[in-house]
């Protein structure tokens, strides 16, 4: 049902309208365009520890690799908040 005052909003953002996402557009098109960068950035993250956890498990030296898991759970809580 569409009402002949009811203001239309515009499909894409206008060139330059900063406060498009966060007024005017869809809730499920503000969540997506805001979650996608985050979630890239966390499993660069994930992937980034995994692979110098790898290496430096290479090592065979446990004192090497425990500042690898100090740093690792430092990371994760760091997400948390």
């Amino acid at each position: 049902m569409h009402r002949k005052n009811s203001p239309q909003r515009p499909e894409k953002a206008p060139e330059g309208d900063k406060t498009y996402l966060f007024e005017s557009a869809p809730i499920g098109t503000a969540v997506i365009t805001l979650a996608v960068p985050t979630i890239i950035s966390s499993l660069v993250t994930v992937l980034y520890n995994l692979a110098d956890t790898y290496f430096v498990g290479m090592l065979n030296d446990p004192v090497f690799a425990e500042p690898v898991g100090i740093d690792f759970e430092r990371n994760i809580e760091a997400e948390r908040s």
